[in-house]
């Protein structure tokens, strides 16, 4: 097992292998003037440092305990950044949607998303 401060250190290293900010925009739905639903995106946290990796297209990957046919792109996260499915990232004006969010490692350093141009 790693020790805690082995763990902190892993996780400082990480910030600097993530050159990029972006920002997580979460939906919300509301009610309007008739009570119809009307979604809006809010900010949900913004700076968040982050690296944006291509895929090759074919290529396969185990999210969420389940292996998934990757065709965009992986997203690298801090380790405790609240990113969920459904949400949208900005990174240099590129807006892509997230599809599967992957925390579950043996040392948690970092977070990764499965994302698609949106």
């Amino acid at each position: 097992m790693i020790n805690l401060a082995d763990l902190v250190y892993m996780r400082a290293v990480v910030m600097d292998l993530l050159p990029e900010m972006g920002v997580i925009m979460r939906r919300t739905t509301t009610a309007g003037s008739q009570g119809q639903p009307v979604e809006s995106w809010g900010t949900a946290a913004q700076w968040v440092r982050c690296r944006v990796d291509p895929l090759r297209a074919g290529y396969q990957m185990l999210f969420a305990g389940a292996v998934q046919a990757v065709t965009s792109r992986v997203v690298t996260l801090p380790y405790d950044t609240d990113v969920r499915v459904a949400d949208r990232l900005t990174v240099n004006g590129h807006v892509y949607s997230v599809e599967a969010v992957d925390v579950d490692k043996s040392w948690p350093v970092t977070a990764r998303a499965l994302v698609s141009l949106t």
